[in-house]
């Protein structure tokens, strides 16, 4: 998300090409209108979360009514609602994390700004709740000290107990911390479980976190380690924190922007937004990995820019094994694609996006969270801008 708001300007002047046909279609189900104000909403970052009756759910990192961004609703029939508007104080600004749902229909996320005068007065973040009516709670504001700043993605559990990183807060690097993992409890009380050190041990954390059975979780930190390149982290229960991997920075990868996905045996999977190899300005592409149990990485792809550049999603997989995601930039348009891995290390681009008049379709799918599928098959996600002239980002669904 980050890296987006600062490249997005250079992209945008971009003429691309049309989009070639892969076997997989595409159905943009909304294009975000993107006109001052934008009201509907404008640059959904993060992917979506869907009911029982196929309401899909999401934010935009900008627009509504004050543009600091919106919690949205989108019918199966493709009529947008805007649940709610941040208004950029204490309520939060530009949520770009994903939503997670309760039994309730209660939708909980993340603001990466707002919710007090903290963090030069931007506000360090909040972690809110939208009541299915569209009314917002505020449960907390980060003060960006102990208990971190700027958020993202929550994990919750059976309890309705919710976990998440901050990408800075805490001790260490030159006074901005280099984040936390914190549990925000059903009772309303905020536990900072882990403070990284920026040594060894990882910094900034961006993504998602994952649990097993025991209580473990897992995630990844884009920096830091003992090569500066990023580590897969384990955290457990008592809070010590044990680094499984410490990316190099060379043909294994770098920067791992997305979360895990847990496989068999323990096997976990994800990506890393830089590395693999020497194209791309010489940093690398990204790389799919993956990381047993026993510490060993495994390179599934590596990615040379045609076939796309800077996975920053997190992966899914379906019941053949099969891993989906997405890359930000590259393929033929430079504007990002969605791809298909299969156990077999098969790799097949099923989407590339383009943001030329002829398709419009969107472009630079971050998609962060991950996308989501249905009991079809079908996946859905969103494309931080592009579907319009004034590339404000769609809401989209592919079927093979």
């Amino acid at each position: 998300m980050k890296r987006s708001l600062s490249i997005l300007a250079a992209f945008l002047g971009l003429t691309a090409a049309a989009t070639p046909s892969f076997g997989a279609k595409l159905d943009v189900l909304y294009t975000f209108a993107g006109y001052f104000p934008q009201k509907d909403g404008q640059g959904p970052a993060a992917g979506v979360v869907a009911d029982a009756q196929g309401n899909l759910y999401g934010t935009t990192f900008e627009g509504g009514a004050n543009n600091d961004g919106t919690v949205f609703k989108l019918t199966p029939d493709g009529t947008e609602t805007v649940l709610y508007s941040f208004a950029g104080t204490k309520d939060g600004r530009n949520p770009a994390g994903a939503l997670v749902m309760d039994e309730d229909g209660n939708l909980f996320g993340t603001t990466g700004n707002g919710g007090g005068n903290g963090c030069t007065r931007s506000g360090c973040g909040t972690i809110f709740k939208i009541a299915p009516g569209g009314t917002e709670t505020v449960l907390y504001s980060f003060k960006g000290t102990g208990d971190g700043a700027h958020p993202s993605s929550l994990l919750m559990d059976g309890a309705g107990n919710l976990f998440g990183v901050t990408n800075q807060g805490g001790a260490g690097c030159a006074g901005n911390g280099c984040g936390v993992v914190f549990e925000f409890t059903s009772a309303g009380k905020l536990k900072t479980l882990y403070t990284f050190s920026g040594g060894d041990d990882g910094s900034n954390p961006d993504a998602r976190l994952i649990a097993d059975a025991s209580g473990n979780l897992y995630g990844t930190a884009s920096a830091g380690g003992a090569f500066g390149q990023g580590v897969v982290f384990q955290l457990s229960p008592a809070g010590v924190e044990s680094v499984l991997y410490a990316f190099a920075g060379g043909t294994d990868g770098s920067r791992p922007f997305s979360g895990l996905l847990m496989g068999k045996k323990g096997a976990l999977f994800g990506t890393t937004d830089a590395g693999g190899g020497s194209g791309c300005g010489g940093s690398g592409c990204g790389v799919v990995y993956r990381l047993d149990s026993d510490g060993t990485e495994t390179i599934l792809h590596a990615f040379d820019g045609d076939d796309g550049q800077g996975p920053t999603a997190d992966l899914i997989s379906d019941a053949r094994g099969n891993l989906y995601g997405s890359a930000e930039m590259g393929g033929t348009n430079n504007d990002g694609l969605l791809f298909r891995l299969t156990p077999k290390g098969k790799f097949s681009v099923l989407h590339e996006f383009c943001s030329a008049p002829e398709c419009s379709d969107g472009r630079l799918p971050e998609i962060v969270g991950g996308m989501i599928a249905d009991g079809q098959g079908r996946l859905y996600g969103t494309a931080f801008a592009g579907g319009n002239d004034n590339a404000a980002g769609i809401v989209f669904r592919i079927k093979e």
